[in-house]
């Protein structure tokens, strides 16, 4: 089971990293990427040691989770009008230079975490057909990846802010390096929420579930935007 859970992280893992290499800091994708390789190989490190519960659901919905991101990638170029607004959010703004790093980075969170990640819940809860209760084992072992993020995020932010003054206080209100952890956890926690009522929608109307599908990603592509939009002091 760990080889089948690792091989999958593996090809995760060699994705991103080829991402970095083309898309470096400052491209607004590599900003993001820094952060989300680095999360995704310590996940792979806590795999490996038997820290997870059910580490077969959480290789899965690392995949399926990573997929959207890749998928969104891919989009773009091609068939801009069909990526998710959520991402077209970063992708239109990512070579912008008086957009800082750490908006960049906390741009892509806000896509991926606040979109993606309820539809990467589903897939996997229907997949494996999982226990999804609150307290049980996947999700004790989603809320274990919270610490994982929250220090990844910790650790990679000084090359992120270099330049950036102390106090920052034009991206939603004052943001300290309490608050920015604080959003992740709390941005995890509603995208749980939200797999729990698209679940549910799916189960009973197929069109309701899309509709909802559709307003949380213009909601998440417009608070995007907001992020993109603030100025900081560019490095």
């Amino acid at each position: 089971m760990y080889d089948w859970a690792m091989a999958r992280l593996d090809g995760v893992l060699r994705r991103m990293r080829e991402i970095g290499r083309k898309t470096p800091p400052p491209d607004g994708i590599g900003c993001f990427n820094e952060v989300y390789l680095l999360t995704t190989e310590r996940i792979s490190t806590a795999l490996e040691r038997g820290e997870f519960e059910v580490p077969d659901a959480l290789a899965h919905l690392d995949e399926v989770f990573a997929g959207l991101y890749f998928t969104a990638l891919d989009t773009w170029p091609r068939t801009p009008e069909k990526t998710p607004k959520s991402w077209a959010a970063l992708l239109e703004a990512r070579t912008r230079r008086d957009v800082h790093p750490l908006q960049f980075a906390l741009a892509g969170m806000n896509a991926h975490i606040n979109r993606d990640l309820a539809h990467a819940l589903v897939a996997t809860w229907r997949a494996l057909e999982l226990d999804t209760e609150r307290g049980g084992a996947a999700h004790r072992d989603f809320l274990l990846v919270n610490g994982i993020l929250e220090q990844a995020m910790t650790d990679v932010k000084p090359k992120l802010s270099v330049g950036l003054v102390h106090e920052v206080d034009t991206i939603l209100g004052q943001l300290d390096d309490t608050l920015a952890m604080f959003s992740v956890t709390h941005a995890r926690d509603n995208a749980w929420a939200q797999a729990e009522v698209l679940s549910a929608l799916e189960n009973v109307n197929a069109g309701a579930a899309a509709s909802f599908a559709e307003a949380t990603d213009r909601f998440v592509g417009f608070a995007g935007r907001a992020l993109l939009g603030a100025h900081l002091p560019t490095p």
